[in-house]
């Protein structure tokens, strides 16, 4: 017979009477589905065998992405999903983005630079 009390679960064994002895179980109130952070976390963790593996030269690049991911946590866990890769690669893909972006940027300017010195060279 199972008895469910607030703070235990009691299980009497079959053909055990009534005022046998119970097997008392605490119940375990809580989470029971990891957060997206520890998902995300542990996902991010089984890659140390590949990052390992890669050239030291590359290493620093996987570390960018993976922070890229971490900062995009909030965004990750606002798609609904059950694979934590979908949302994982689309977090390095928008910080592969976000670095594109810089680059461009910087490059506009030093051209920009360039142009005004050599009109004041010309001048």
């Amino acid at each position: 017979m199972l008895t469910c009390s607030p703070e235990s679960l009691s299980l009497v064994p079959k053909g055990h009477p009534q005022g046998g002895q119970a097997v008392r179980l605490p119940l375990a109130m809580g989470r029971t589905v990891p957060t997206w952070r520890t998902r995300i976390e542990d996902e991010l963790q089984n890659l140390e065998a590949f990052r390992r593996a890669l050239p030291s030269t590359e290493k620093p690049l996987l570390d960018a992405l993976c922070t890229g991911v971490r900062h995009r946590r909030t965004a990750g866990g606002m798609l609904p999903s059950h694979d934590v890769w979908k949302p994982m690669l689309l977090s390095m893909l928008v910080e592969i983005m976000v670095q594109n972006s810089k680059l461009e940027h910087r490059i506009l300017e030093l051209e920009r630079a360039m142009v005004e010195q050599d009109d004041r060279l010309d001048s």
